[in-house]
């Protein structure tokens, strides 16, 4: 069979450890020794009947809308007990149902899937089960990465498309004695592979399908697009994918289709930076990982930092005097406080979280959106140093998973505080000219000008990052905003010169960093709303800050 010789290739690029060191979840699916085996959940460290040294599958895939994932079978502290005699196996929805037949054609007894396997209703339960997930694909003899469908009730052993294959003779036009037969075969359906030129350029017919099928399955699927299936990917030495096409596995270096093709390496990050694996690094590669995965959707916005716990606790393990601050860490918040996304609304809509607490607004997790860091948080062209000192912190989550849902986040910093000075009439925010902008990794669109109209610091208000019709200024609240002094940057050697809005050559140049912040009703406390910088020139630079002394602030 295909699925097991793909799995044994993959199974010499990465051996499994020895089966008297096998870990084992907390909760599995016995799927039984048959096809029409009795199916139910088991404790491997209580059952008498478990059969110890026996490999389990994981199941990674899409549950679906908020609808289809509240109505698939579930685990919960009413139905454990009946999930232990018996899970009826019309009950379950058609995506665990192919995995149970997948693993049953493979001779694997033993399934973890999550909706089953994690007691979805005890709050303790789902923290220190999501925080495991780590050890459950790690240890996994395989995953099942469900690349067809988009919700649980999909399934995936019944093709969506099936290729027909052209057979043709042919007979070489150099040489006669040349001759035989061509299989063709499309790969996808024609709508995938063939689309028509827009008039007034070449009217015909054009191939705009990938080359390999891998990516045809891979590109387009909602697997690749949820949230909680990024660390399954990561996590996970040995993945057998099932797209609408075909299977593909893995593994290290091995990255086969079933048909025998060889596909490139770009379905999912590297949990660790190849190479040195320093903390400078790995943490540069955190905020990257961090970069990717909030591109993804998540049927429950408050998942956010539970769906990515799996990893940050795999770091936390490595680097044990590390503290981690709701997506950030501790000792690199001069970096990792350095983030933006990209919005068009109101001020008011953009601090609203959708599902209600989500996270600080200091942090990534806060805003359900694609992430942006500061340049020389994710590359080596600008060397950051902290320009404040961090009196006090407090972040309230499960102790059962520290790095899962957070109920509440403050950081107490020292650090200079100035205001703009929009609401004295000594200065005014305008649209940085096109020729003055400068790409950071952010962008910076709006300018803060002196009452002399001289250059104070380049903004990125997120709430209208994508661009406004109306004049800045007019914004909610925007003579109410702060800046706040977070980071000094100067170009690392490698890049010692960059060029300024007059695109004159500048060496060993230094800019100053923060953030823009918006008061709250406390007095003193402040939530973060957008970025700023700050070159040498006109009022600019570090001179600029030279007379302000710093003051206590509480960022929430």
């Amino acid at each position: 069979m295909r699925l097991n010789a793909l799995i044994s290739k993959s199974l010499l690029e990465i051996p499994l450890p020895i089966k008297d060191n096998i870990f084992y979840p907390t909760r599995l699916l016995d799927v039984g020794s048959s096809t029409r085996g009795k199916i139910r959940l088991v404790i491997p460290a209580e059952d008498p009947v478990f059969i110890k040294g026996e490999r389990y599958a994981a199941l990674s895939y899409c549950w679906g809308s908020k609808d289809e994932a509240n109505n698939q079978a579930k685990t919960t502290l009413a139905t454990i007990q009946e999930r232990i005699l018996k899970i009826e196996f019309g009950h379950l929805p058609q995506t665990v149902a192919d995995a149970i037949q997948v693993c049953r054609s493979l001779g694997i007894r033993y399934l973890w899937v999550d909706a089953l396997c994690i007691i979805q209703d005890d709050e303790d339960d789902w923290a220190k089960e999501s925080l495991e997930m780590a050890n459950v694909y790690a240890n996994s003899f395989v995953t099942l990465s469900i690349l067809q469908g988009a919700s649980c009730t999909s399934g995936f052993l019944k093709r969506i498309h099936a290729p027909y294959m052209l057979q043709t003779n042919f007979r070489s036009g150099l040489d006669d004695s040349i001759s035989g037969k061509l299989y063709l075969q499309m790969l996808g359906p024609p709508e995938k592979n063939f689309k028509v030129s827009k008039p007034g350029f070449l009217n015909s017919v054009v191939n705009s399908s990938p080359d390999q099928p891998a990516a045809l399955d891979y590109d387009e699927s909602a697997w690749s697009q949820r949230g909680w299936t990024f660390q399954e990917a990561l996590l996970s030495p040995h993945k057998l994918f099932f797209g609408p096409l075909m299977a593909h596995i893995s593994c290290g270096n091995l990255r086969e289709s079933a048909d025998g093709s060889i596909f490139e390496d770009n379905m999912d990050e590297t949990l660790l930076p190849t190479g040195e694996r320093s903390l400078a690094k790995v943490l540069s590669h955190w905020y990257r990982l961090v970069t990717s995965y909030g591109k993804r959707m998540l049927t429950h916005e408050k998942d956010r930092l539970p769906a990515i716990s799996a990893i940050s606790g795999s770091i936390s393990n490595m680097f044990p005097d590390q503290v981690y601050l709701a997506g950030l860490w501790k000792s690199d918040l001069h970096k990792g406080l350095l983030w933006s996304t990209y919005s068009r609304t109101d001020l008011a809509t953009y601090l609203k979280s959708p599902e209600g607490y989500i996270a600080p607004t200091w942090s990534w997790a806060h805003r359900p959106n694609h992430i942006s860091w500061f340049q020389g948080v994710t590359l080596d062209h600008w060397v950051l140093s902290p320009e404040f000192e961090l009196k006090g912190l407090s972040i309230v989550t499960n102790p059962l998973n520290p790095y899962g849902r957070v109920s509440s986040g403050t950081l107490v910093l020292d650090a200079k505080l100035f205001q703009l000075p929009l609401y004295r009439g000594e200065g005014r925010v305008i649209k940085t000219p096109d020729d003055e902008r400068r790409w950071l990794g952010i962008s910076f669109p709006y300018t803060l000008l002196s009452e002399e109209d001289e250059y104070i610091a380049s903004l990125h208000l997120s709430w209208i990052s994508l661009g406004e019709k109306k004049d800045p200024e007019d914004s909610l609240h925007f003579d109410e905003l702060w800046m706040i002094l977070i980071s000094r940057g100067s170009l690392n050697n490698i890049f010692d010169h960059w060029y300024n809005s007059q695109d004159k050559l500048v060496t060993n140049p230094e800019i100053m960093i923060g953030l823009i912040l918006l008061p709250t009703i406390n007095e003193g406390e402040y939530v973060k709303v957008g970025l700023w910088y700050s070159e040498t020139r006109g009022l600019g630079g570090s001179k600029f800050w030279d007379n302000i002394q710093r003051q206590r602030v509480k960022l929430v």
